[in-house]
């Protein structure tokens, strides 16, 4: 019986952790169904190794995440293949969104493309990826980079310097798959805004398959979200935290205070927020509405040109980091000077135990 691997390969920021914990969570239910998700070289719910040792031997060091081991990539999927072997699946899945940095690096590309001409002599190979909305893409990843504790740029510098264009070009990040493996052999399929609320992603990945996430028959369902966002935000206040050179403690717990601030705003505002539109059309109809008063000459005066405009989502960000960074030194200066008073009472009251030991004759 000829095997097939499927090779999940993200994209990032595509729920693949969320994806690959559901799986590694329902090895056994996968297995019942003729799937393996294979178990060798499974670290946190996914197969890294694969991709991280072909990058090692091209010498990529960039978002490596300290991998140091030293087998050569040949002897890693060897690993695998000899897996896929005795495997009583017809179906064997590896996953590591890892695998799309290959685009952005021709030299590990060509460190894989013989090792997966080898592979295809003894099984069928088949690409599975998700693609999202190249926008959420881009600010969900500068978003991860702040999150990992990276100094990143501004969005603008970081988009057209420092992130790989893999992030934007989709079509160079899948051109050695497709090379490798041939057109037909690529499984693309959208992502989804709506597939980060519910089981939709789990349920369209199994349709793969032939297989059908129903809640409860057998499924384990995750418990939590095993890569939460960090809130948007607070991007740019934890990015200038640490571009400012702020040790991670410090960076954390202004973070965190910040966060405690937010949540007490959308607590505060929960049920009275209008759509901004709304306003708008309130503002409008206000206006016209008094018009007609005998009184009135705003006819003509053009004040319903100028109604109420939102403030962008960048302007707003600013405005919560400026305020978030004046509250933080304000909390620094008040614990600072409430030392130095404690520091002055404690200094007066030894001065006056050295009195009354030692009295001045």
């Amino acid at each position: 019986m000829r095997k097939t691997v499927y090779i999940h390969i993200g994209h990032y920021k595509t729920g693949t952790t969320a994806l690959q914990t559901f799986l590694s969570l329902n090895r056994k239910r996968l297995l019942k169904s003729g799937v393996d998700y294979c178990s060798e070289m499974l670290v946190r719910a996914k197969h890294s190794q694969l991709a991280f040792s072909v990058y090692r031997e091209a010498g990529v060091t960039t978002l490596m995440h300290g991998y140091n081991e030293a087998d050569p990539a040949q002897a890693v999927w060897e690993r695998l293949m000899d897996y896929v072997d005795k495997s009583p699946a017809a179906n064997v899945m590896v996953s590591t969104e890892e695998f799309m940095r290959m685009g952005a690096h021709p030299e590990a590309v060509s460190i894989l493309k013989p090792i997966v001409q080898g592979c295809q002599e003894k099984v069928d190979l088949r690409v599975i990826t998700y693609l999202r909305a190249p926008r959420e893409h881009l600010r969900s990843w500068y978003n991860q980079l702040v999150k990992m504790r990276i100094v990143t740029a501004d969005f603008n510098t970081a988009i057209c310097g420092g992130i790989e264009p893999i992030h934007y070009d989709y079509a160079q990040a899948l051109a050695p798959w497709i090379d490798m493996l041939g057109e037909d052999s690529v499984i693309l399929r959208p992502y989804r805004e709506d597939y980060r609320l519910g089981n939709g992603l789990f349920d369209d990945f199994l349709s793969i398959f032939g297989l059908k996430y129903d809640e409860g028959k057998g499924w384990k369902a995750l418990e939590r979200d095993p890569n939460p966002r960090l809130d948007d935000r607070l991007v740019e206040l934890h990015r200038a935290a640490r571009l400012a050179g702020l040790p991670d403690h410090l960076v954390e717990r202004i973070g965190h205070r910040a966060q405690q601030i937010l949540t007490l705003q959308d607590e505060t505002c929960a049920g009275q927020q209008q759509i901004f539109s709304e306003v708008v059309a309130r503002a409008r109809d206000g206006l016209a509405a008094l018009e007609p008063l005998p009184g009135s000459a705003l006819a003509g005066a053009g004040l319903d040109r100028k109604l109420p405009e939102p403030e962008t989502d960048n302007v707003a960000e600013l405005a919560n980091v400026i305020a978030f960074l004046l509250r933080e030194q304000h909390l620094q200066r008040t614990q600072f000077r409430e030392s130095m008073a404690e520091l002055k009472l404690r200094q007066t009251e030894l001065e006056a135990e050295i009195k009354r030991r030692f009295p001045s004759d």
